[in-house]
């Protein structure tokens, strides 16, 4: 009587919550032994955020810049216990991107938690991917683009205005707000939780907003034939040229995804790299 005493009540609850805590500690840490095994420089993970927990607290080129002097242009590091390359090489990413991309044609598998956001360009793998880049491809040429470039310039003589008024504050300017107003960017972990949780790591509130206004502008286009020099109407006038082919058409989710969010997805990042001061 005496031992099985032993395992009920607070006892039994000490011995489930050590054993569950062990168990989560060896699969949260179980390949972090794996660029070692490679004789790869790699950054010191922590269990759990893997090599993560620093995106948290800095920003993201700031990490990353730091990563690079002290480990090179090639390292392992961890997403969570998923080990994961960073390739700083010109060359080598050449290769991948290009040269070789046969050997990388698929991506990691990436979940946001929002139905609108899953499906975009970036985000989805495989067939879908190969379909969504064949229809886009074309509005990437010189000439289309060309025709998108008096938007561009009113969109940049607002941020001119909007960095001037801060800089006549005389107070330090946080240039990554006005480049995330500029041009929408996002970043996320965990994709496998955030999948069987249903969690979504974007503000409802704010994709519905960007959903409904994209999907007014088309209805409102097609109803009135009116036509503007964006990147949604060279969208627009693929989709209408690939009707003939059902597997290559553009559905209007598809369509908002790309033209609000996909198109712009990395540029902010950039546009603040090249304003910090050396």
């Amino acid at each position: 009587m005496m031992g099985l005493e032993l395992f009920q009540g607070p006892v039994l609850v000490t011995f489930l919550v050590g054993f569950i805590t062990l168990l989560f500690y060896w699969y949260s840490t179980r390949n972090f032994d794996y660029w070692k095994k490679r004789n790869v420089k790699y950054v010191k993970p922590i269990p759990l955020f893997g090599t993560l927990a620093e995106f948290f607290i800095k920003p993201f080129y700031e990490v990353e810049q730091k990563r690079y002097l002290e480990f090179g242009r090639i390292y392992g590091l961890f997403e969570g216990n998923r080990p994961c390359l960073s390739v700083a090489d010109p060359q080598l990413l050449r290769n991948i991107f290009v040269k070789d991309f046969n050997f990388f044609p698929m991506r990691r598998e990436m979940d946001t938690g929002n139905e609108i956001f899953d499906k975009m360009v970036s985000i989805v793998t495989g067939e879908d991917w190969k379909r969504l880049r064949t229809i886009i491809t074309p509005t990437f040429s010189t000439g289309k683009i060309k025709r998108m470039m008096s938007i561009i310039k009113d969109c940049a003589k607002t941020l001119i205005q909007n960095l001037n008024t801060e800089n006549q504050k005389g107070d330090p300017i946080d240039v990554h707000r006005f480049y995330g107003a500029f041009a929408m960017d996002f970043s996320f972990f965990f994709p496998k939780l955030i999948k069987w949780l249903k969690i979504s790591i974007f503000d409802s509130s704010v994709t519905d907003f960007f959903s409904e206004v994209t999907l007014q502008i088309i209805e409102e286009r097609k109803k009135t034939g009116q036509t503007r020099n964006d990147f949604l109407q060279l969208l627009l006038d693929i989709t209408k040229e690939e009707t003939e082919n059902p597997n290559s058409e553009l559905n209007e989710q598809e369509n908002e995804d790309i033209s609000v969010y996909g198109g712009v997805s990395t540029e902010h990042q950039v546009f603040t790299n090249v304003s910090k001061k050396k």
